[in-house]
């Protein structure tokens, strides 16, 4: 797996969201271009790491949403990150932080503080 592929599935961790979504957001902190965005989204949909619905009312609308397999390997990769002292920009730890703040934002208070 590479960065962009551990990137993505850190996005998809807040909530299910669209091709488009997904490059506007990671556009904040990583280069990628389209073709690679959907090429890795392809694979991962592959690995069953994501699923894919096809929206009938947008026939190249497609909604990517994390599935359970998909979130263990997240998890597993920010623990994995943890141990690096010195986040600088275009870092794995710089991503597992932004995945890590937005899981916090989609928990609820019991569950951050358990």
């Amino acid at each position: 797996m590479n960065t962009l592929a551990y990137i993505l599935l850190c996005v998809l961790l807040s909530k299910p969201r669209s091709g488009y979504e997904l490059k506007q957001l990671i556009t904040i902190f990583w280069e990628a271009h389209h073709s690679q965005i959907y090429t890795t989204l392809a694979k991962l949909d592959q690995k069953g790491y994501i699923t894919v619905l096809e929206i009938e009312e947008h026939s190249q609308k497609k909604i990517y949403t994390l599935t359970d397999e998909g979130r263990s390997l997240v998890e597993e990769w920010i623990l994995s990150l943890i141990h690096i002292s010195e986040p600088t920009r275009r870092t794995p730890i710089s991503y597992a932080v932004f995945c890590l703040k937005k899981k916090k934002d989609s928990m609820t208070p019991e569950q951050i503080y358990c």
